[in-house]
């Protein structure tokens, strides 16, 4: 574990960043969220007796050292975590894919809290507020897919499609909703803003939204191969362009109260022109794309890449959740290839406490940034 103090403006308040080494067969660790003072994230192990990646949580103590939770079943797939609460699914030993949500992940074995599967054969919770979960249900690979809210009850409620097509909710909070649906085959943000009433369509370009808090919704727009980073709130006029200047695209990830995590990224000097792969930094926002902050710029050597992908006010404290990785050029392939990567944490130091409003208008808060 290495923390770093890095100056950010003004300098009354620094970034504090912490690394977390990735656990022995673990792959592709994230930082995501936290609970009872430990780092809650994610990774992917083989397993013995399948060719599929397995996802398993992983914990990060005081001491920096991960543990690897065993989380239950033939096969786990973790959706988001929220609150200390990660939504996800179980292969059980049975077979079908089950919904199931994991709590109080602070080490040793913690079995998967099913949720209530009805008439699918199949279910999947890729979000969760720390209460609700929200995900799919289905009865086979050619059949429709349903959109479903677990209520905190264990209740499921079905949501409408509206004529949509692969309608997949990402985002809960409280009775609003947000996900995406195909219409034809463009995939497109889309929002409810209760459990009774049909989906908006966010966007008419092709889109998705993969957060949400209180009435915000992130995401991103895409054109062609690239995606531009963008808040709505409940209807496509009220778009938001996050974008900041001097970066060709991004995403936003995660959202809470008036902040946004994601990243943005633009072509690299160090990587061939010809390939897809980019520069990619960590970004924070607070609703406009002139609030954008490059936490990547606080990454100690060796990392040339980084993502977020969590944010939380903490006990009125701020923290940020992700990834960073180091590309290392590969002379065979002519190109860089990832060397190594972590899990990080920025956390913004002193603390300014902040509160956790209902709504997402700014207050002004800016100016402690």
């Amino acid at each position: 574990m290495i923390a770093v103090d890095s100056i950010d403006t003004p300098p009354a308040r620094a970034w504090k960043v912490t690394t977390f080494e990735r656990p022995a067969d673990v792959s592709d660790v994230v930082a995501l969220g936290s609970a009872n003072g430990a780092v809650i994230g994610r990774g992917r192990l083989w397993p013995d007796t399948t060719e599929a990646m397995d996802d398993t949580a992983v914990t990060w103590e005081r001491s920096g050292i991960g543990a690897v939770v065993t989380c239950g079943g033939q096969w786990v797939a973790f959706g988001g975590l929220r609150r200390g609460v990660i939504a996800g699914a179980v292969r059980a030993a049975a077979g079908g894919l089950r919904a199931a949500r994991w709590s109080h992940l602070t080490g040793g074995t913690r079995e998967p809290q099913y949720l209530a599967a009805h008439r699918y054969l199949h279910s999947m919770a890729w979000g969760t507020d720390g209460q609700h979960c929200c995900g799919v249900g289905t009865n086979g690979m050619h059949t429709p897919v349903q959109p479903i809210v677990w209520e905190p009850n264990g209740d499921l409620r079905e949501l409408r499609t509206g004529g949509l097509s692969q309608v997949t909710p990402r985002a809960v909070h409280g009775t609003r909703v947000a996900g995406t649906g195909q219409q034809g085959r463009r995939t497109h943000a889309v929002y409810w803003p209760d459990l009774a009433s049909a989906p908006t369509l966010l966007s008419a370009e092709a889109s998705c939204c993969n957060a949400m808090s209180g009435e915000l919704q992130a995401g991103a727009i895409f054109s062609g191969a690239r995606s531009r980073p963008v808040l709505w709130r409940g209807e496509p006029r009220s778009l938001v362009e996050l974008l900041p200047a001097a970066f060709d695209g991004g995403m936003v990830n995660a959202c809470d109260g008036i902040f946004q995590a994601g990243s943005c990224f633009r072509p690299a000097e160090w990587w061939p022109d010809e390939l897809p792969h980019t520069d990619e930094h960590a970004f924070l926002w607070m609703g406009t794309a002139g609030t954008a902050i490059d936490l990547h710029r606080h990454l100690p050597a060796p990392w040339n890449s980084s993502v977020a992908m969590g944010v939380e006010i903490v006990d009125g404290g701020l923290r940020v959740y992700g990834k960073a990785m180091q590309y290392v050029p590969d002379a065979d392939l002519g190109a860089p290839v990832e060397a190594n990567e972590c899990a990080v944490v920025w956390e913004l130091c002193p603390k300014p406490r902040f509160p956790r409003p209902r709504d997402t208008q700014s207050h002004g808060l800016l100016a402690v940034m």
